[in-house]
């Protein structure tokens, strides 16, 4: 009842106890309390790395989840690069992310090229109710459309230019939504006017489909790199100016011509 112990202590506690069973057992129980307490706090603050690693390493990581549920259960961030395959089925496990950050890599597999299964695997994500972060970038090429489906998104980062497929264009593969969940974004983080002038068109207009709004944006960094820069994130300022309340933006104009 002890074996999570060193010995020494256990032993320690019987010969305090000797004979007295009931503050034996009671020892047990906080004992078994205290790990199954720790375990989920554990699990609760659980980071997984998914990157292109040899394929048994994947299956050795399936196993895991697969044998005790706790850990897909409890895990909250997930970082996943998107290429290897076969990291499809342990994605399945996780359905209580917070935050999934899906960044590319020298031989990243764009959405048109990837498996169904593995396009299952990640829509499944994006939807959950329990999501409210997500950080992706060009080479992961994550169609747009799918933000419209996250119901408690409320940190959206693209770290680069326009991905292929913007919020106007649904893929082959869009599934029929029809959750009646509606959230709204409090922070977006967009390094290119092309993103943020897709992300401002997308969310804004009256598509009934749309379960994502940005008419409570509290938090924007962006890059101004030219004038066309300017007014893309004026509107979008302009927009939110009511419900804004932190805004950086980098400057980053080229030199003028001598």
């Amino acid at each position: 009842m002890f074996s999570s112990l060193p010995p020494e202590i256990i032993n320690a506690i019987i010969l305090e106890f000797s004979g007295d069973f009931e503050s034996l057992e009671a020892c047990s129980r906080v004992s078994s309390y205290f790990c199954d307490i720790s375990q989920q706090l554990l699990f609760k603050t659980l980071t997984i790395d998914l990157k292109p690693y040899p394929s048994i390493q994947y299956t050795n990581l399936q196993d895991i989840f697969s044998d005790n549920t706790r850990p897909g259960l409890c895990v909250r961030v997930l970082r996943l690069k998107v290429s290897p395959e076969t990291a499809t089925d342990v994605l399945y496990y996780m359905q209580h992310l917070r935050s999934i950050s899906i960044e590319p890599h020298d031989s990243a597999t764009p959405w048109s090229s990837m498996s169904e299964k593995l396009r299952a695997a990640l829509i499944t994500l994006l939807s959950l109710p329990t999501l409210v972060q997500l950080k992706i970038a060009t080479e992961s090429q994550i169609p747009l459309i799918f933000l419209r489906q996250c119901p408690q998104l409320k940190d959206l980062q693209i770290m680069d230019q326009l991905p292929d497929h913007t919020l106007g264009n649904c893929p082959q593969s869009c599934p029929n939504f029809s959750r009646p969940t509606y959230g709204y974004f409090e922070s977006l983080t967009a390094q290119s006017c092309d993103v943020c002038e897709e992300v401002l068109k997308g969310l804004t207009d009256r598509d009934p489909a749309s379960r994502l709004s940005v008419n409570q944006l509290r938090r924007f960094n962006g890059e101004i790199l030219d004038s066309r820069s300017v007014d893309v994130f004026q509107k979008f300022i302009n927009l939110c100016a009511g419900f804004l309340e932190i805004i950086n933006i980098v400057i980053l104009f080229g030199m003028p011509e001598s």
